[in-house]
């Protein structure tokens, strides 16, 4: 079985965009590979501190500089902390997930996020996903993860708007691909 599988991951680094089109996960489950609630949670924590780090140094940097009151909040670093924070926002939720189906935290708790025939992230799924999908989520007052919880392929609002899972697999597993 597994030089099956060798022989297909060797011709699939060979193979064309229409061409992959055309191929489908052999075997895919959602809910064998589904990532707990407790580790999408702890994933989500740690992109949050990545992103909030930069401004709360840079407002500690500005009060140990001697500045208080309303000076903390009107200095360079103060700007230069929000900025570093925007700058990583994007490339956390945007671009890593993009290029490697995955944020930060996702990547710390093994955590990966595909399309639900298996497939990693395109450009639309991800936006959908981060831009659209996490903003509505929230905006339903946080109910929209705890939709992962009732759902049994664990799907939180963002992953029914735009059709993805997020599972606990490495890339490998996930590569069990056939031609049919």
């Amino acid at each position: 079985m597994s030089a099956r599988i060798e022989a297909a991951n060797k011709s699939l680094a060979k193979t064309t965009e229409p061409e992959l089109e055309k191929i489908k996960i052999v075997g895919f489950d959602a809910v064998r590979f589904r990532a707990p609630f407790t580790l999408r949670c702890a994933a989500l924590l740690i992109d949050y501190l990545v992103i909030i780090a930069p401004p709360v140094v840079a407002l500690m940097l500005s009060r140990s500089a001697g500045l208080s009151g309303a000076k903390i909040f009107d200095n360079q670093n103060y700007y230069l902390g929000w900025l570093i924070a925007l700058l990583l926002l994007v490339t956390d939720f945007v671009i890593l997930p993009v290029v490697a189906g995955r944020t930060v935290g996702k990547a710390a708790m093994g955590l990966r996020v595909v399309q639900k025939n298996g497939r990693g992230l395109t450009f639309t799924s991800a936006m959908l996903h981060h831009l659209i999908g996490y903003p509505l989520t929230v905006l339903t007052g946080g109910l929209g993860f705890l939709l992962v919880i009732f759902n049994a392929k664990g799907l939180a609002l963002h992953d029914l708007i735009a059709g993805t899972v997020v599972v606990q697999a490495s890339q490998k597993q996930l590569k069990v691909k056939d031609k049919t």
